[in-house]
Formats: C-alpha cells, structure tokens, sequence
C-alpha cells in the first residue's frame, strides 16, 4: 500500500516489542514464525504469558504453499477461493398481481417505496458457514422437518404397556386351560397359526452375499440425517451461535375463516346484503374492515339489477379471512344487515319481518303480494339507496373456548330449535370464565352455526359507542337485548380456522393471492386488520388505502325540508364533476371500483349518525387537488315522481395533502349551503371564503374520520419532515414551500439537518415501519452526500448519529423481543436481507457514454435513481470532508464540523480514537504489519502533528499527492470512521448497539469488494491502509469499553464482546488473515493489561475466553492453523494410542453423563458417515485388543441410548419438577440462612464426587458398562482373556446385549439379519445368552419381532444338526431357557410364544433340504415338549401359592373347552368317510398323499386328484340366536351345548374372494352337528348344512351395525377404558379410516337403487348411518370428559375428523325413497 495513503498515528507505532518478539522467535526456531518446542539449553526472554505477534499469514501462504496432492484432505486444509458471494434472493410476491402503481407519472414516495418493496434481497453470503458451529444446522424447525421423515418405531415395552388388559381379555384364563394329553398338546400346536416365514431363509446363501443383502437391507429406508437428530447440547453455553434472521414478510395474526352459507326469513319479498366485521369491545376499536356479502337468490338480486349489467367477480364473495393478530375474549364478530331505502321508519320496515311465518304463507298471501309490489317499486326508484335494517353478534370466545360446546346442525327441525346458537351461547356464558390464556384461534376445531335472533336497528343508536354498550350487554347473563322482540332469520355461517394457502384468495387491494387456479371461481376475501394494538414489523409490501368513516351530521338548524339524508362521498382529482376518480371499492354484486359511495339513510330524521367505512384506493401521485368531496342530499321516498329524487342539501371537502402530507384522524368539518367555489380544493372548509353561506353559521357540523393504511405515507410529522425534504433535495426546484416556511437553497441545509435531527421524535409504530426507508436514506447521506447550490453538504456525522438514535429507540421498544446476544430480529433482518450500498448517481449534464469535462465530481442525492438537475454549478462546488484526512479542499478554510471533531480539541482527544493510549508510541498503539521502509520514516512520521486536519494541509501541499473525490464516499470508511471520532453521546448509543454496526460494516466491505470485484484480490490489496488503521482504532476502543466496564454493566459487556468477537469472525473472510490475528492480539492484551488490577478477574478472562470461542468457530478454523506445515509436535496433552505404553499412567478423567453421551454420538457420527473403505481398513490393520475396545465403545452406546420406554420420560419429567422445587427449596434455605456455609460445601462436594451418583462415567476398563460372564475373572488375567477371545466373538456380545436392551422393532429384524450371518458354533456360554434371547423374542407382542426370532432360532438349530447331526446342547439350552423365561419375565405371553413354536415347526416341516434326515422329527419332538412344559410351568407360576392346585396339575388333568373346526374329507381313499364333514379333527396320511385345502369355498370334485387325499379345514364358531344369547350369560354357558357352528366366506360373482364395494358378497354356512359339544367324542359329523347369501348391501349394512356395536361397547364400558374408547373412535372418524365409512355411504346411498326390493335394505343403511353418527358423537363426548389436558390437541382432530366425515355423509343421509313413506292403501281396495 502507497505510504501517503498511510495515517499519521500508524506510522508512529512503537514497535519495540514486536520486534523483540521477532528476534527471539528467529533465534530458537530458525527464523520460522511458528512456534516449536524450544531447543535445549536456549533462555527464555518473553514470558510466556505475553502475546506473541501473530504470524504474517498471507505472506506465510504466499511461501508456503500446501505439501499435498489435491483432493479432500487438501480441500479441507485450504482457504477456498470462493468462500464470500453475493447473492439476489428474489423477494417473494404473494400474489400473482405485482401490486405496485404502473410506471408513470408517481409521486416521490411512491417511487421510493415501490423501489424499497420491489427489489430482491441482497445477501452476503459466505458459502460454507454451514459447516462452523456458529450457525447451529439443528433448529426447531429443521428439527420438525427431520422428524417428518422419520418411520414410526414399535417397541416392545409400549406395546406391553399400552393393552394390558385387553390382552388378559384375549388370553384364555389359565384355570381353564388344565393340563392334556400328549396328543392335545400336538392338536393344539399344530392348529395354532404361525407368523409369516421369512423369504429364502431356507435357501444357501454365500456369506458374501448374505452380507451385501443385509447391507442393503439396513440402508434401505434410512433416515439421511438420522444423528442429527441428537440433542445438541445446553445452547446456554453455545456463546457462538447466532442463527440467521427470517426473511421479512407482511405481518398476518392468526387467521380465521368464515363462510357465509345461507341468509333465510320467514318471508322473502325484498334484497338483504349484510356486513362482517370484527370488534374488540375490551379495547372499544373495531379491529377488521368490513367484509360485505350479498345471499340473495338469482330472482330477487333481479330486482335491482340494470339490464346487461354484470357485478365483478369479487364482489360475489361469501367467504372471508380475517385475521386477529391479539387474540381476546372480547373479540365479536358482528353481523349488519341493510335493505333498500324504503318509506318508513326502521321499526315499520321490520314488523312484517317479525309477525309473518312462513307458516302462515297462505293466509297472508294478499299482504305479501302487496308488500313485494310496494318492494319492487322502492327497487326501481330507490335502488341505490340503503337503510339500515338488523343486526347480530357472534361471541368468537364461544367457537374456541372448550366449554361452548358447538357442533354442527342436527338434520331435523327440532334438535335444529334445541341446538340454536342463541341458547348454546347462553349456556356457554353461563359457565364460562373468561380469560385470554383460553383463547388462541389457530387450532379450535370447526363449527357451523345458525344464528336465528336479529335486533332491529335503531335510528338513533347506530354510531360505534352505541355498539360496544351493546356488545358489553350481550355477554352478561341477564342481557336487555333478549327482553326485545327479534327478528326470526337463519343466517348459517361456518367458522373455522384458515388453511395454510387457502386457493382462490383475493388481498385487500383485490389481488390474485397464489395460488389462484381459476380465476372464474366464486373468491374469498382476505380481510385487512386493524390490530387492536400496534404491531412493530416493518412494510415489505406496497400497499396505499384510505378508509374513510362519517360519523354524524347536525342539520339541526338547517332550514327546509332535510330529513331523509343521505352522504355521498367521492374522490375527486379536481373541481369538476368528471374529475371523480373510480377508486372506491365495490361493496356486493357490484362493480368492482365505483366513482361514489352513500352512507345508508336514516328515515325523517335531521341529525342522524352514520356507521359506513369507505375504502378507497390511494392514486400514486397525489397533488393538492385531490381531496374527497361530500355531497349532503334529501332523499324522497314517496312513491310519486313529482318530487326529485335527490336533492343536495349542503357541501363539504377535505384537501388530501396539508403541507405535503397525507391528511387523516378524525375530522369536525363545517358544511356549505351552496356548491363550492372555484379553486376550493387547494383550501379547507375551516377557511372563511366570502359570499358562501354555511350551515350554523360555519360551525362544525359534520365529523368524519379518516384512516389511512399505507406502507407510502408515513402518518408522523418526523418522518414526514424527513422525507419531504429528501424529495425536495432530489427535485432541486427552489424555493419550496415546507408547512408555513419558504425554503430557499439557502435554507434548506439547516431544515435537513433539523430534520435528521427531529428524527428521534417520531413515534416507534411508523419509525419502525418505514424502517428501511429511513435507514436507506440516513445510510445515503453518509456516503452520498447531497449537493445544494453547488456546495457539497456534509451530513455524516448528524447522519450516523441519527441511525445510532433510531437503532436504540427500536431496540428499546422492542426489547421483549430481542434475539439471541440481545440482537433485535427486524433489524438483523434489515442489514442481512434489505440493506444494499447506496446506488451511484451519474454526475450532471453527462450524456451516456460520454466521459465528465474538467473537474466534474459525481454527487450523490438523496435518490437511487434520479440525477441531479442540470441548473447546478458544480464547476464552484467544493468538497468538504469530514471522514478523510485527504480533504480536497482549500487551506484554510476547513469544514466546520471537522473542525470541531478535530481542530478545535487540539491535543486533548479523549473522546476520539487518537486518545493518548492510542497515539503513536503510546502503551496501547496498535501494531502494523509492514514496517516503515526506513527509520528515517518512522521518525518523520513521528514528529508529525496528531491533528489529521494538519497533516492532511501539510500533505496537500504536495502537487502530486493524489486526491480522494469526496462527494462518492465508501459506506464502510465511513461507518468505521464516524464510529471512531464519534463523541461521548452518540458513542454511547453505538456501543449499546455496537452489533448492528458491526453488522452494517460487515455487509458493507463486503459488499465493496464484490462490485469492485476485488473478492478475488489479494487481501493486502483489498482495502487501504486509512481503513485498516481506522478498522485497528475502532477493535481497540471497543476493547478498552470491554476492559473497563466489565463490572458496571455485565449484560451490555457481554454483548458487546459478543459483537466484537463475530466482527471478527466475518473479518477472517475480508480481510488480511494476519491483520485479524493482530486485532486479537490487541483484545487479548488489552484485557490482560486490566487483570492485574481487575477486581474480578474470572469475569474478564470467561469474556476473553467466549471471544476465542466465537472467532475459532469459524468455518475454515482448520486451514487458518496452517496444518500442513510440519512442526515438531509439543508434549502432547493426550498421548496417541501408539505412545500410551511409554508413558506412565494418569488417573481416569470424569465425565459427565451428558458429555459422555455427546461423544459416543460424535463417534457414531463417524462410524456412520465415513468412508466404508477406509473405515474397513483401519479396522483391518487394529490388533485384536484395539478392536476389542471399540466393541467396547459400541457396546457402551448400546447401553447408553437405550430406550427407557414412555413411562421412563414420565418419570423424568417428575424428577425434574421435584429437581425445579428442590432448588427453590434450596433457595429459600440460602435466602433464610438456614443453611451455613461449610454444610452447603460438603453437599456440593458429595454431588460431584464420581462415586456418589451414576451422573458421572469413568472412561478406565475396569469401569466398562459391560463385562458379562468375566466377573469371576482374575483382574490380571483380563488382558489375556480379552487376547483370546475372538472379535467375532466380541461382535456376537454386542449384538446379543442389544437384544437384552429394548430396541425398536425395526432395530431388532436387522440385529437378527446379522446374527443370523454371524452364527456358528460357539461355546456353550454363548449358546446360552442367545437362546435365552431369542426365545425370549419369540413371546414378543410385536408379529415382526417374532418371526424373525423364530427364524434365528430355527437356523441355529438347523446349523448345530448339520455340524453333528444332533443339537442336543441347543435342545438343553432352549429348555433351560424357557423355563428361566416363563419364570422370571414379567411380560411373558403364552399365546404369542405358542405362535413363534408353531413358525419353527413350520420351517422345519418345509426346509427341502434335511427332509432326508432326521431333522424334522428331532425339531417336531423338542417343540411339542417345549409346549408341553410351556403350559405346565405357566400353569404352576399362576398357582404357586396353591398347593392343592399345584398337585392337581402335576398328576391329575382337567378337561378344557375347545376350538372348533369343520374338517371336510376329499377323495377314495377316505372311504365312506369321502365328502363327509366333520366338527374337529381328521386322520393323517401320507405327506405326498395328502393336500390341504386351505379356502372354505364349495369343492369342485371333478377338479380334484382321485389318488389324494383332500382335506378342508375351516374355523367355525358356535352360534346363538338372539333369544338364546338372553339365557346363555356365564362363560360355562357358552361353551357348554353347542350343535350349531357358524363360518363366513366373502365371494364374489367373478370368482374372487374380495372385490369392490358394490360387488362383495357374503356366504354364511350354519352347519348342525349330531350331538352337542362337548362330546365324548371330539368329533361329530354335520347332519344338517344351511347357507345363506348376503348382497353387498346387506355386508354393509351387517358391518355397520358390528362397527356401531364396538362404538356403544366402547362409551357405555364401565369402569370407562380411554384407550379402547380412542381405539374404536379412530377406527371410525379417524383421517387413515375416514374412507371406510364414507365410501360405504358413497357407494351406497349416493343413488336411489332402481330395483324397489332394495329399497328397505337403502334406508336400513340409511338409518345405520344416522344411529352411526350419534354414537360417533357420544363417543366423543364420552372421551372429551376422560381425556387430561396432554390429549386435547388429539381430541380436537377426532372432533374435526368427525365433523368432515359428517359433512360428507349429510347430503347422503337427507335424501329419503318417497315410495317408503307412501299412505297405505287400504286392502279393500284389492277385494
């Protein structure tokens, strides 16, 4: 770098230590700037406690390039080259619209807020950041997004304890199971039904290829990031991290739906249009626009409608989302109804409404005749005219709150009266305790309400105070509404909460919300809030509305006729009438932008109010003639045409703009007799035009507010003042007038400046709203500065102060809110996602393409896009600087504000950067890296004044010193610089956001570099050294406030280093790597210059230690400590595996629970993702020893990270409640003293002793989690024991203490795939841990478990047989192993076990490959004795306390109900026996004889083998007719008896077993035996066979009733069993079975059939489904009172499932066969 360009102070640094430093370094280790273990016999000069001067890294790597080959490993140790980007996001547009005003004629507000909402985000990106532990990958919603791929996982213990009981049901009770003979123990086996085999288990199999199939297996289905979904640890301590901000959005509360389905009187004669809005009655503000929509049907919108005319699309909505960013239980949504003007007053035009029915239709026919013509004729007339007509208001607390209990309409009319919302609410009110903890409306479960009472309006109590007095009275018990007589309606509105991207949405400007499929689809609303309170976030979207509200008018001493008044409103562009704008919103069936609008009217009354909300849409360029005229006229209702229509009555107007402002609040306005005069619209009604008559004598009459909803207009006279003279500025016309001043070139400098200033007195509401405007603005100013009559204006300094001054009255309103290190979420997002570097400005009068004349400077405005005007002469401006010492300006005349900061202070400087620590020589003086070029230098640069403005003057004077043009600053020198100088003020409130400008600097450099497309510059070239001195002066000033307030303000200091230290972790990728390091340095040594006297050391040295950490996140921390250079390594502070043995050895260390868990996660981390190759070599190349400790290591994760079960999390939770109150316990003992010192010593003590809790794991082998079988060991002969045992061995171990612990079932098949690959003959120890686990496995509750057990275990007998032909040891080992089963597990199953020996006979029966042998008989053999003694010994555990009974069971055997089958024999060779039926058993023959008919169908004997022997076995159930059912109750009764047996078969026409819905049949054979069960014979032919045939019809409806008989078991169980009852409900509502019933229903009963023999099975089905939803809603009802607050979010889902279901089935249900319900003829007819 050129040395003029260096600072003062920098070339004055004493560099007596560094060079020192430098000396011995070079002495001890040979010139190189490493440091290396010292040579023997050198002295040590520098102590080791001081810092040494950091190497020159970039020089270092220009030297020493990397010693390696390229690929991975030199990419990991390499800086890559493309580590910093720059990347446009585009900015996400939510409709298909853009929504801004098209380009054109737009005010400058407009253009800059189009500009600020338009451009795509620019974010500086470093590229591989994901991989440093700053950003932390796991966050919550990654975290979710993870856990949605992950399989559902079955374990064993869950099962177990979820279905206890049910199971008990299940299993037969063991007193009624006695002991049998052998042969019934065989029956019983072989009848039982075996878990599905496994694929080719039988077949040979390679090893190879049995392991590559497991592989493949195991990766089948896995989850990619399965680790990281470990816990990370505490973030308490993770001082480094700090995640990214979300991106900025338009702000949305929580979102409800409502749907307006129907509007219905008792007579319908005239059009109704209603009105929806939303109203916080608790804050007295009504919180949503209005929300119109029209039900009337085709014929009667026919009476208003004009011929030809269409209404928009987007006036025909009925459905609306509102949105409620505060949920309250003071939230109503209230419900106007209006009518067409009418003559008469409120109450007369509602009394046909509320004495006709429609019941009464017929008798009052002439009157409604009479009515609808008198209707008709108000229609053609008054057609455009409203009257207010009735009004409701739903409780929104009622919908969410668990105690109001809505639900959907019953069908019928009279459950319809019981259920009405009115009386629903009642109740509810009753018993409801209001509160805002109970209202959310982001999950409440849907309900569809039919509000049946409406009040009349009244005339004279319509304004918004009437309302809420209103609103308050409804919701007490006794309210004074219901005493009124209502007008009878049905308006059905269905209210639910908002999908995620509901389709066919229209924004508040009538945008196309994406997604928009069709754009002829009747739409919905959303609805604009207006929060009850206000929201902080800042405008990302255009958006320019204007509502405005008449209040009330006083025409009480108007003379004339004024009665019927009506207001009508209009935007006018100027004074004649066609200048009126069509910028109103359409309300319903309408067009959709209208030129006017009128209040509704009030019948015969002078002074009425109003309640009406006009939406109008803001045009883009508004002037001082826009304004909004009001046009006050009688309206006549008679019916007669001799009167006028309308007659106006009285004029007033409101001037948009006052004194270029957006004029808006509420509004008491003066109302003229006559039309207005020319040029009214420039002046308000308030000023005395003369010749002009008003009303009252020019009183304010007439009140209106106006509310302005605008991301354009600010609304703050601060922020407006602000930005006015921006534009001011960028427009150059001069003079201007600002409110009541002329602003001249002249003065205008000072009102900037003022106004820069003023900005600390906006309000924060539109402060931080415009945020980024103001921000873009104030950022402009710094290093753009504008140029007034030629002069360049310096507003830096007042620039940066006033975003110092914003930033913290931001951060102070919104600290609630702040993020983590104290940073404020909008403004993170602001500077990573919005901010950009100030936009060039071509210099004036400069075409394109054509280079500036003379000394021409390029000048920056206070705008991105325009450029200065021409009439500027910049040939006289001049450039004065106050942010470099290069100041292009005369001598002599220096800036006054760099004067004061510098010239004025003179050698004092305590409150800049060149304080005294800082100067040149002083004790704090940072160091350069580049040295002066010779020592004549350094002492001419020493003897130079500190002052920079001289030594600017004195280098200036130098022609060819080169110049820096002021007036096109670089933002970053700038923020550093006005940072370092600035004063105690303003430094203060950058200090206590210091991370916002650190931040701000940050993006700026890098920022600079890319469009100086430097990023791939050398770093020494990247920035001059002006900047790196200012950038050195800023980390040491910081480091100072660090250093010495420490202790005064700990959180502020904490941030503060916080900030500084990820300052520097962005600078490691800017900036010169060395230069960094030496920054650190100066942190480091000015903390450890304040230890020695610091009063709390620690705190400073954790401060010094947490800057560490968060610099040494970095993502390239590995290649910034130069791996590749080889060292001579120091003493290692944890020897390596190949020096343990020569060092001598060293007490374990302790670790905690939790930290021993992180790393046997960090280690399966590394088994999992590293290289398989490389992984199979390391492990290849480990002696047994070193491999038997890493099955250590895995054995000890097995172990670790074994699940506990649901009731273990349980516990824990309690624990760490109990823990929560055991420290406030303690608390309060500390507080009370209670507790003495050297008690509360002993006891902390106690807790951290390793040996006083299991908190704590000792990493010594003799404290290994598992040395099973070696306990009896001798301690010296472990070594060789662990030498000679196999590492197959050492695997199997790991394997089978993972089958000891309680994996998931999927764990388990693939621990059994890989036992099953590993198995041979292994010693007996062994044998017997594996048989004890896989018999174990094979009682399991889980089908999958079981099957693979039971193949394990067949495979280990099979492998035993072929190595000796006997598996004598695994027969011994199996039985042994049963009984220790069934007398030690408490979760033993008998019936489950019985399944899995069923499975291993079953292999055995078809394993082709030993059928030769003797095998199949020896494994028949041992697993009939096995079930032999798995009965006897279950029988004796259940009876151990009974010895009577326990000898009965060893010497005397019971009698035992059966199973019953039907055995049907096939075939000669059966003899008479051939096609006979039998109930029970048969003979056996042959197995290549005999073949099993494994279908119950009809048998076809011409098709079967005249040589073979057929049998059909079919499982039958005994059978009772109703009547029977009443007398057989005990459970003897209905096993005792039984000759009628009962089997269903499911057929179809085409032959298949199952089909479509409406092509299932079923067969249902009654077979009767010769005598009754039981028998003395167990086998009883059928005497008699019945069948009968049910159509699809009839299986549904058979099924329905069995489902409607599981649903009342369920609700009317007593004691009540909730999981059943959850069980059966899902079964019946849930969202996977949702399709069952209702494609039942869709199938059935969505037509009436055409064969009229169906008809009586259509409406069974039909009634099934109707008795079907009243027990689903008992049901519900029934678990809504078992359930605990942890289940109503899954409450809530079956009620929703519920009511869709019940949707869906409503319209099927409704629809009746008329031929049913036909009058019976009488029979004497047919006689």
């Amino acid at each position: 770098m050129a040395a003029p360009e260096r600072r003062a102070f920098a070339q004055r640094i004493n560099r007596t230590v560094a060079a020192e430093v430098r000396k011995q370094v070079s002495r001890e280790h040979g010139g190189s700037p490493q440091l290396s273990k010292k040579r023997s016999g050198s002295q040590q000069l520098v102590p080791l406690t001081e810092v040494v001067e950091p190497v020159d890294f970039e020089e270092y790597l220009a030297a020493h390039p990397p010693e390696l080959e390229p690929g991975p490993l030199r990419d990991l140790v390499e800086f890559p080259a493309d580590d910093v980007e720059v990347v446009r996001e585009p900015r996400e547009c939510r409709t298909l619209e853009p929504g801004v005003p098209d380009e054109g004629k737009l005010d400058a507000r407009v253009r800059d807020a189009v500009q600020v909402y338009t451009e795509d985000w620019l974010v500086v990106r470093r590229k591989y950041q994901q991989l440093s532990t700053m950003y932390c990958p796991n966050t919550a919603e990654r975290q979710r997004h993870r856990r949605r791929g992950l399989p559902r996982q079955v374990f064993e213990q869950d099962e177990a304890a979820e279905e206890p009981e049910e199971l008990k049901r299940r299993s037969p009770s063991l007193d009624d199971t006695p002991r049998g003979s052998w042969a019934s123990s065989v029956f019983d086996l072989k009848n039982s039904v075996a878990d599905p085999l496994l694929p080719a288990l039988l077949g040979h199999t390679a090893m190879e290829e049995l392991d590559r199939c497991n592989e493949e297996l195991r990766k089948e289905n896995r989850h990619p990031e399965l680790l990281a979904l470990f816990p990370a640890p505490d973030e308490d301590e993770a001082v480094e991290r700090c995640s990214l901000p979300e991106v900025p959005r338009e702000h949305f509360g929580q979102r409800i739906l409502v749907k307006c389905l129907s509007l219905k009187f008792e007579i319908e004669i005239e059009p109704i249009f209603g009105t929806l809005a939303l109203y916080d009655i608790k804050e007295k503000k009504k919180i949503s626009e209005n929300f119109y929509f029209d039900l009337n049907s085709e014929q009667v919108k026919g009476l208003l409608r004009a011929p030809g005319g269409h209404p928009a699309i987007s006036t025909l909505a009925r459905s609306a989302i509102f949105s409620i960013t505060y949920p309250s239980p003071d939230i109503f949504l209230v419900i106007k109804l209006e009518k067409v003007l009418q003559q008469g007053d409120i109450g007369d035009c509602c009394e046909p409404y509320m004495v006709m029915k429609e019941t009464d239709a017929a008798k009052n026919k002439e009157k409604l005749e009479k009515l609808r013509g008198a209707t008709e004729q108000f229609c053609s007339r008054l057609g455009r005219f409203r009257m207010p007509f009735a009004w409701t208001a739903i409780h929104l607390l009622n919908i969410v709150s668990t105690a109001g209990s809505l639900e959907h309409d019953p069908p019928d009319a009279e459950s319809e009266r019981r259920g009405t919302w009115n009386e629903r609410k009642r109740r509810t009110l009753e018993r409801m305790s209001a509160g805002e903890e109970l209202c959310s409306f982001a999950g409440f479960r849907p309900a569809t309400l039919t509000v049946t009472n409406f009040f009349k309006q009244e005339g004279d109590r319509l304004s918004a105070e009437d309302l809420y007095k209103f609103l308050a009275d409804m919701r007490r018990p006794s309210s004074l509404l219901r005493r009124l007589r209502p007008i009878t309606a049905q308006l059905k509105v269905d209210i639910s909460p908002a999908p995620e991207s509901p389709h066919y949405c229209l924004s508040p400007e009538l945008l196309h919300v994406q997604p928009y499929p069709d754009p002829r689809v009747r739409p919905t609303k959303e609805i604009l809030e207006f929060p009850a309170r206000e929201v902080y976030v800042p405008h990302t979207t255009y958006r320019n509305l204007l509502y405005v509200y008449p209040q009330s008018l006083n025409f009480s001493s108007r003379q004339g006729s004024v009665r019927n008044i009506a207001v009508k409103v209009q935007f006018m562009a100027g004074e004649e009438p066609s200048q009126a704008l069509p910028v109103i919103f359409g309300k319903s069936s309408c067009s959709e932008f209208t030129k006017e609008a009128y209040t509704a009217v009030v019948y015969h009354n002078r002074c009425p109010e109003f309640y009406e909300e006009i939406k109008l849409r803001l045009p883009p360029a508004l002037t001082d003639n826009h304004h909004l005229l009001f046009t006050f006229s009688h309206v006549s209702c008679q019916p007669r045409q001799s009167p006028p229509l309308e007659t106006p009555v009285g004029y007033t107007w409101v001037p948009l703009l006052q004194h270029g402002r957006l004029r808006t609040g509420p509004l008491c306005l003066p109302v003229s007799v006559e039309k207005p005069p020319p040029s009214y619209s420039v002046l308000t009604p308030d000023v005395q035009l003369p010749g002009m008559k008003w009303v009252d004598n020019h009183k304010g009459v007439f009140h209106v507010e106006l509310l302005a909803v605008s991301s354009v207009h600010t609304q703050d006279p601060a922020l407006d003042k602000f930005f006015t003279l921006g534009h001011v500025l960028e427009e150059g016309h001069f003079p201007v007038r600002l409110r009541d001043a002329v602003l001249t070139e002249g003065s205008v400098e000072g009102e900037l400046r003022a106004s820069v200033a003023g900005l600390r007195g906006a309000r924060l509401g539109p402060l931080l709203a415009h945020c980024h405007r103001v921000l873009d603005k104030l950022l402009l100013l710094i290093a753009r500065p504008p140029v007034i009559g030629g002069q360049i204006v310096n507003l830096g300094r007042a620039a940066f102060e006033a975003v110092a001054i914003v930033v913290n009255q931001i951060h102070r309103g919104l600290e609630a809110g702040q993020g983590q290190h104290g940073h404020n979420p909008l403004l993170a997002a602001y500077v990573h996602f919005a901010f950009r570097l100030p936009a060039e400005t071509p210099p004036a009068g400069n075409e394109a393409g054509t280079p500036p004349q003379g000394p021409a400077i390029q000048c920056a405005t206070l705008s991105r896009a325009t450029g200065r005007p021409a009439s500027l002469n910049l040939a006289r401006s001049k450039s004065i600087s106050n942010s470099n010492p290069d100041l292009a300006t005369a001598p002599g005349s220096p800036d006054d504000e760099v004067q004061k900061i510098l010239g004025s202070k003179g050698i004092d400087r305590s409150h800049s950067w060149v304080t005294s620590a800082y100067a040149p020589g002083g004790p704090k003086a940072v160091l350069r890296r580049n040295p002066p070029s010779s020592s004549a230098d350094l002492k001419q640069a020493c003897e130079r004044s500190s002052n920079r403005l001289s030594s600017f003057l004195e280098r200036s004077s130098a022609p060819a010193a080169p110049t820096r043009p002021t007036a096109k600053k670089l933002l970053h020198e700038e923020l550093a610089l006005q940072w370092v100088v600035s004063t105690s003020t303003v430094r203060e409130a950058v200090i206590r956001q210091a991370w916002f400008f650190f931040r701000l600097l940050g993006k700026s450099m890098a920022l600079h570099l890319h469009q100086a497309e430097k990023l791939e510059a050398p770093r020494r070239l990247r920035f001059p050294s002006r900047f790196v001195d200012d950038v050195a002066a800023l980390v040491g000033a910081v480091s100072l406030e660090i250093a010495s307030r420490y202790q005064k303000d700990v959180e502020l200091v904490e941030r503060l280093n916080s900030s500084l230290a990820f300052f520097l972790n962005d600078l490691l990728s800017l900036m010169d790597r060395g230069f960094v390091f030496s920054l650190v340095r100066l942190y480091y040594k000015q903390i450890g210059n304040r230890l020695p006297s610091a009063q709390n050391p620690p705190a400073l040295v954790a401060l010094r230690v947490d800057l560490l950490r968060i610099v040494c996140s970095h993502e390239h921390y590995v290649s910034l400590n130069l791996p590749w250079h080889r060292l001579s390594p120091p003493a290692s502070p944890s020897p390596s595996v190949s020096s343990a043995t020569s060092q001598p050895p060293r007490p374990g260390g302790t670790l905690s629970a939790e930290a021993s868990r992180t790393l046997l996660a960090c280690l399966l981390w590394v088994l999992k993702n590293g290289d398989a190759g490389a992984l199979h070599s390391w492990c290849a190349e480990l002696p047994p020893l070193h491999l038997g400790r890493l099955l250590d290591l895995l054995y000890l994760c097995v172990a670790c990270f074994e699940y506990k079960g649901r009731k273990a999390f349980e516990r824990i939770s309690s624990l760490a409640f109990k823990k929560s109150l055991d420290m406030k316990a303690r608390l309060e003992e500390a507080i009370l003293g209670t507790v003495g010192a050297r008690q509360e010593m002993v006891r902390r003590s106690r807790e951290r002793s390793p040996l006083g809790g299991q908190e704590s794991v000792r990493w010594r082998k003799n404290l290994a989690h598992w040395r099973p079988n070696s306990d009896k060991v001798d301690k010296c002969t472990v070594l060789l024991a662990e030498a000679r045992e196999s590492v197959l061995d050492g695997v199997l171990r790991v394997l089978l203490h993972s089958m000891a612990c309680t994996p998931s079932a999927l764990f388990l098949q693939h621990c059994f795939a890989s036992q099953r690959a590993l198995v041979s003959k292994e010693d007996t120890e062994l044998c017997a841990d594996l048989c004890l686990r896989l018999l174990g496995h094979c009682s399991s509750r889980v089908a999958a478990i079981r099957a693979h057990a039971s193949a394990s275990l067949y495979l280990l007998m099979r492998q035993n047989f072929e190595i000796g032909h006997n598996f004598a040891r695994v027969k011994m080992q199996v039985t042994m192993s049963l009984s220790s089963l069934v007398g030690t597990s408490s979760n033993f199953n008998e019936e489950h076990l019985r399944r899995s020996l069923k499975t291993i006979l079953t292999y055995a029966e078809e394993d082709a490959g030993l059928r030769d042998s003797s095998f199949s008989e020896q494994v028949q053999d041992l697993v009939f004795n096995l079930h032999m003694i798995l009965t006897d010994t279950v029988k004796m555990k259940e009876h151990q306390e009974d010895p009577e009974m326990l000898i009965d069971l060893m010497y005397r055997p019971q009698r035992m109900f059966g199973t019953y089958f039907r055995v049907g024999f096939y075939g000669s060779k059966f003899g008479d026996l051939d096609e006979q039926e039998f109930e029970f058993y048969a003979e056996r023959f042959g197995d290549d004889l005999v073949e099993i008919i494994k279908d119950s169908n009809p048998v076809d004997k011409g098709k079967l083998d005249p040589n073979k022997a057929y049998i059909q076995l079919t499982y039958v159930e005994p059978f009772f007719d109703t009547y029977e059912l009443k007398e057989r109750v005990t459970y003897f009764e209905k096993n005792y008896g039984l000759r009628c047996f009962l089997f269903c078969t499911p057929f179809t026409r085409d032959g298949r077993a199952h089909g479509e819905l409406h092509k299932q049949h079923k067969r249902k054979t009654l077979l009767t035996t010769s005598h009754a069960f039981p028998y003395i014979r167990t086998r009883l032919p059928v005497v008699h066979k019945e069948e009968i045939i049910l159509t699809p019809i009839e299986v549904a409806i058979e099924d329905m009733q069995k489902k409607m008989q599981e649903l009342a078991f369920a609700t009317h169980q007593e004691p009540a069993d909730a999981k059943m009852l959850q069980m059966v409900l899902q079964g019946c509502v849930g969202t996977t079975v949702n399709q069952g019933p209702l494609e039942v229903a869709q199938v059935f009963l969505a037509e009436i059939p055409d064969d009229p023999r169906l008809y009586r099975h259509h409406n069974k089905l039909r009634l099934c489904f109707r008795d079907f939803t009243k027990r689903c809603e008992d049901a519900l009802r029934k678990n809504k009172s078992l359930i605990g607050p942890d289940q109503r979010e899954y409450h809530r889902e079956l009620e929703r499932n519920y009511l869709r279901l019940r949707e869906s089935l409503l319209p099927l249900l409704s629809r009746r066969i008329p031929q049913l319900y036909a009058p019976l003829v009488p029979r004497a007819a047919h006689r």
